[in-house]
């Protein structure tokens, strides 16, 4: 794994981990559900954001043919 897939990994997981965080403390569900959405939102453009930065032009393209070859279930 690359330094750029293992920081896009972490920026998600804290993003997630952000997200229930405000869901579980939020007492208004429905607040709470709106900014844990954002909050999530944000941790995932985040993390695509620094792995294109940091990664190099060929890890992208190579990252980009595996999604398309094996898309998520």
């Amino acid at each position: 794994m690359s330094k750029a897939s293992l920081v896009r990994l972490l920026i998600g997981l804290a993003g997630g981990v952000l997200a229930i965080g405000a869901w579980l403390l939020i007492e208004n569900k429905t607040v709470a559900l709106f900014v844990a959405g954002l909050i999530y939102l944000a941790g995932t453009y985040a993390a695509e954001r620094c792995h294109r930065m940091m990664a190099p032009p060929d890890k992208i393209r190579a990252d980009l043919e595996d999604r398309v070859r094996n898309p998520p279930a």
